[in-house]
């Protein structure tokens, strides 16, 4: 009684019968397709899947080529340079505090991008500063002096509200992402 089959019993006894060969490999080959439906066996949920990215682009001098971008309250169109400033690896927590303009964003960067954003605003006064989200410009704000302590505060031109889910999203985002940083050491 060699090879693969089904039990047939007859009589008491058990009996190997085998399958017709052409159902064999029509069964096989349905199984793959049936587990990659199973959760079991289902696509491993990426680490940087659902992020709110944040990042930080600033104003083109004078003269330079730049892609313009314009600021969905105000409307203020400002010409930026091609390469981002701060990225969501430079964030470690963003909370929401109120300004003397309404809600204002707290980006807390680590400790080596705030040595190099210090540089950074001490030779770049005077220029603008754009909060990025997703891609969409959210905010600017003007270097008017050094930031000497690792927080960078922008007024989102956005309501009360949507700020404050903002903030979560931006805070639990970069919560993940130093997490994965960290797992990746």
């Amino acid at each position: 009684m060699r090879g693969g089959g089904a039990a047939v019993v007859v009589r008491g006894s058990v009996m190997r019968k085998k399958l017709p060969r052409r159902l064999f490999l029509t069964l096989l080959a349905a199984l793959p397709p049936a587990l990659a439906g199973c959760s079991v066996f289902g696509k491993k949920k990426r680490w940087d899947e659902g992020l709110t990215v944040a990042r930080f682009l600033v104003e083109a001098r004078q003269g330079d080529l730049a892609s313009r971008v314009r600021l969905p309250v105000s409307g203020t169109v400002i010409g930026l340079e091609a390469r981002a400033v701060l990225t969501e690896l430079d964030i470690t927590d963003v909370a929401l505090a109120e300004g003397e303009l309404g809600p204002l964003l707290v980006f807390s960067l680590t400790p080596g991008a705030a040595r190099d954003f210090y540089r950074f605003t001490v030779q770049n006064g005077g220029r603008r500063l754009v909060l990025f989200v997703d891609t969409l410009p959210l905010g600017a704000r003007l270097i008017d002096k050094p930031v000497q302590d690792g927080a960078v505060m922008i007024y989102p031109e956005m309501e009360r509200r949507a700020a404050a889910d903002l903030a979560q999203k931006l805070r639990e985002s970069a919560a993940r992402i130093q997490e994965h940083i960290a797992n990746q050491r």
